[in-house]
């Protein structure tokens, strides 16, 4: 399980070398992405609070001649319970240097929204378990209250999970503006995400069925 093998890799101290390990092979893949898509990577609790891990990963940006901009770290609530002080200066490192952060797996602690107005970040993401009250009129109104609060806040928010077309239509309609789950995509090789994406916008920019049936009239 990945929980068990990060537990392992920081027990060993060899986290931090994994982790640079595993972002100098995403500079690589990202260059076969299109200029403008931004990726998103996770840090563990010890990558964010070592401040020469993430020195090393603004470093290893700065010389792969990539935008930080791309980029998104994310990091979960239990990574900042660890160190908060020493995690929230090294997301102000991160943040300076044009990289954004997204606080993942949001709402499965007890702290998170007092994190939000201490925190300098610029997304959150929303756990899955709040997905699956979906068609309980209970859980979509706390879903609604958390889109409303990140609106206030000017975060952008991130809904996981979504599984299949009813609950993301739901989520439409609710204003939700991103999601993410395998009602989307499933996991895939660097090498698919291109072809996968002209799929998806050849989609997105596709007529109707009614209005393409004209010209055959």
């Amino acid at each position: 399980m990945p929980g068990e093998f990060i537990e392992a890799a920081e027990r060993l101290n060899t986290m931090g070398t994994i982790t640079l390990s595993l972002f100098d092979k995403l500079l690589q893949d990202v260059k076969l992405l299109p200029q403008h898509q931004t990726i998103s990577f996770n840090l563990s609790a010890h990558d964010i609070v070592t401040s020469a891990t993430v020195d090393a990963l603004v470093a290893a940006i700065d010389n792969s001649g990539l935008a930080p901009g791309r980029f998104v770290f994310e990091i979960t609530e239990t990574a900042l319970m660890r160190d908060f002080a020493t995690a929230t200066r090294n997301i102000h490192r991160l943040r300076q240097h044009g990289i954004s952060i997204a606080l993942d797996d949001f709402g499965t602690g007890f702290s998170s929204l007092g994190y939000l107005n201490r925190l300098p970040i610029d997304k959150i993401k929303i756990d899955r378990s709040f997905v699956q009250d979906l068609d309980e009129a209970g859980g979509t109104r706390i879903l609604q209250a958390i889109l409303e609060m990140c609106r206030a806040l000017d975060l952008e928010c991130i809904i996981e999970g979504i599984e299949t077309e009813r609950q993301g239509s739901i989520l439409a309609d609710l204003g939700c503006q991103f999601a993410q789950g395998f009602h989307y995509a499933s996991p895939m090789t660097i090498k698919q995400v291109p072809a996968w994406m002209l799929r998806r916008d050849m989609a997105a920019t596709r007529p109707p069925i009614a209005m393409r049936s004209i010209g055959a009239l």
